[in-house]
């Protein structure tokens, strides 16, 4: 929706404004073509020109030069500003599409990860028991109490698995 004719955008940066980009470019395209000038400093008389002097428009009083120098600039400045909003939000886009693969990227490897994790816990938990079934076995054949010490054990059970 377009704002009404005259009313002024007050927004600070970060916060977002509504743009109604396709009635911008279209009065920007319908204007007579750019570049303009400012043909005058003088505060009584000042006129803004186009390139090919088919249109001037003269102000006899309350306006500045400043006034009219922006009014010139608008016809090339409009169409610069209207651009860099469609790159800006094609690249938003863009970034936007990129993170959601990027978290769709690492939801996979963090379930893969997961399903990993708990391989080498049962593999941890196998291995446990398997050095506690040969430490009973150790200490059954040799009749030595418990615990033994870890590089006993270690070097048993180095000895009996091929490790």
């Amino acid at each position: 929706m377009a704002r009404p004719f005259g009313e002024r955008v007050d927004a600070t940066v970060g916060q977002a404004v509504t743009l109604d980009l396709e009635a911008i470019k279209a009065r920007a395209e319908a204007a007579t073509p750019g570049p303009w000038s400012c043909g005058s400093e003088q505060l009584d008389d000042t006129r803004i020109q186009s390139a090919d002097g088919e249109m001037t428009i003269y102000d006899e009083g309350g306006h500045t030069w400043k006034d009219a120098d922006f009014i010139a600039h608008a016809i090339t400045d409009v169409p610069a500003l209207v651009a860099e909003v469609e790159r800006l939000r094609w690249m938003e886009t863009e970034l936007t599409q990129a993170v959601r693969l990027a978290d769709q990227e690492a939801d996979g490897i963090q379930a893969e990860l997961q399903a990993e994790v708990e391989r080498l816990r049962a593999e941890n938990a196998t291995a446990r028991q398997m050095v506690k079934d040969l430490s009973n076995e150790i200490a059954d054949e040799n009749d030595v109490a418990f615990p033994l010490p870890r590089n006993t054990v270690a070097a048993y059970v180095a000895r009996r698995v091929d490790l």
